[in-house]
């Protein structure tokens, strides 16, 4: 799926969340790190974004979020679910 909407390889996604915010088109991307410090809430919640594929092509994102603590490690870690609402017709 990653492969699909990003073009590319999804194992620097993994590694930082930072490769994220640089496909994040600009317009979008102070929004989008705003909803990065509200993970530190823990509390589920969900965006739409635009990112750029590795080819330039823009896509649409609607992306679901849930923050969850490791309390073996103390960590704060993230599950999300982005799904490619490019081709819908509802507004951003």
């Amino acid at each position: 799926a990653h492969q699909r909407v990003y073009g590319d390889d999804p194992e620097p996604f993994l590694l930082d969340a930072n490769e994220f915010l640089r496909r994040v088109h600009p317009d979008d991307r102070q929004a989008v790190k705003q909803r990065f410090d509200a993970d530190i809430s823990g509390a589920p919640h969900q965006y739409e974004c635009r990112v750029f594929r590795a080819d330039g092509a823009t896509r649409r994102l609607h992306i679901n979020v849930r923050p969850f603590f490791d309390h073996g490690t103390g960590e704060l870690l993230v599950a999300s679910l982005a799904e490619d609402i490019t081709e819908s017709n509802s507004p951003m």
